[in-house]
């Protein structure tokens, strides 16, 4: 979020892809993100609350998808070891000619 007054400089600092949000007292103009005043302060906890949610969401569905892969293996290398096939305590889980991945 980049904050802008316009006793400094009426130009924004921070790179445009950078930028999830703009606090300025004075006109911003072609933002690609949402523009607040400098006092407008519940919209702003607004946005931050959007993209905390946003980033909450994305981030337990990556978790999630990355702990059924971690189970997963693990099953399959517990497997292995009790079957003496790939994944036994010859051949290590992610390592060379063992059809297992890494966790």
């Amino acid at each position: 979020m980049e904050i802008s007054r316009a006793a400094r400089s009426d130009e924004l600092i921070a790179p445009p892809d950078e930028v999830l949000a703009v606090m300025a007292d004075h006109p911003v103009r072609g933002q690609a993100v949402p523009v607040y005043g400098l006092d407008d302060h519940v919209a702003v906890a607004d946005r931050i609350d959007e993209l905390v949610a946003d980033w909450r969401t994305t981030y337990l569905a990556t978790t999630s998808m990355a702990q059924e892969r971690h189970v997963a293996a693990r099953g399959q290398w517990a497997g292995g070891l009790r079957g003496g096939g790939a994944g036994s305590a010859d051949q290590g889980v992610g390592e060379p000619g063992s059809d297992l991945p890494a966790p």
